[in-house]
């Protein structure tokens, strides 16, 4: 498990919080996901 917790740590520096970057096709996205793929999640 100590595995999975050093990935992950570096995994949230580069898919934590929000961003909505004009190059990126995926539009608005919050922690890796993607609000036109699912735009009914709590924290829109």
């Amino acid at each position: 498990m100590a595995d999975f917790k050093k990935a992950f740590q570096i995994l949230e520096k580069w898919e934590g919080g929000y961003s909505n970057h004009i190059s990126d096709t995926g539009g608005e996205t919050y922690k890796g996901i993607t609000r036109k793929n699912y735009p009914k999640m709590s924290f829109w």
